[in-house]
């Protein structure tokens, strides 16, 4: 649940849903930058108020 101009910024294949209240907008984020350029990544930016349902996933990473 997001209150009035609370935002939170979500991988887009982590977004289930939203409230039509909710707004959402496509941002742009550097990843790493380097001499030769960078890598960059698209998030979606929701911003309350209203509720938003996101996943996540966790990761075992094994031990070796």
């Amino acid at each position: 649940m997001l209150k009035p101009g609370e935002s939170i910024l979500v991988e887009p294949g982590a977004f289930l849903y939203k409230d039509s209240s909710v707004q959402m907008n496509v941002q742009m984020q550097q990843l790493t930058t380097g001499l030769f350029g960078g890598s960059a990544m698209s998030l979606a930016q929701v911003i309350g108020p209203g509720r938003v349902g996101i996943q996540s996933m966790y990761v075992h990473h094994a031990t070796e």
